[in-house]
């Protein structure tokens, strides 16, 4: 009896749990085994249900746990793949940098001030903390996150400008 209501109630209720596994997963095909595994996890266990809606609660929530399992198993294969990539040496990746800042400065001449270039270059191209950039500058961290952003919104509108 158990089994023929968990089994009526997955088959009933087989496309809103698919819906639910897509709104996730964003495939088809991985939204599909993750259905199949929630059935045989469901059969297989067979879980202790005495009513309608307590099968409904038991399938929505084993399908968004698998949902969730199938995720983090993807992440894992990315970052797995990510470490797998070489890391190339550019000898030339520096000179192209300061190329871009040197390009990048020409096109704001006059529109930022030497303390928001000083800022915009310490903590953007070299990497410098907020910290860094306040102790040289003998400012106060939050005048410094101003300056920056206020640099930031300059470059984005002159940019825009040039396209």
């Amino acid at each position: 009896m158990k089994e023929d209501l968990i089994t009526n109630t997955f088959i009933r209720l087989r496309e809103k749990l698919f819906a639910q596994a897509l709104r996730m997963l964003y495939d088809n095909d991985s939204a599909e085994d993750v259905l199949m595994e929630t059935f045989c996890r469901v059969y297989e266990k067979q879980y202790p249900v005495a009513s309608d809606s307590e099968a409904e609660r038991i399938l929505f929530r084993i399908v968004r746990n698998m949902s969730v399992s199938e995720l983090r198993k993807r992440k894992r294969s990315l970052i797995t793949r990510l470490d797998e990539i070489p890391d190339k040496e550019d000898d030339n990746q520096e000179e192209d940098k300061e190329r871009l800042i040197r390009s990048m400065e020409s096109n704001i001449e006059g529109r930022l001030t030497e303390t928001q270039k000083y800022i915009l270059r310490r903590k953007e191209y070299e990497g410098a903390s907020i910290e860094e950039v306040a102790a040289e500058l003998g400012m106060q961290e939050p005048a410094v996150r101003k300056q920056l952003s206020r640099a930031r919104i300059t470059l984005r509108e002159a940019l825009s400008h040039e396209k």
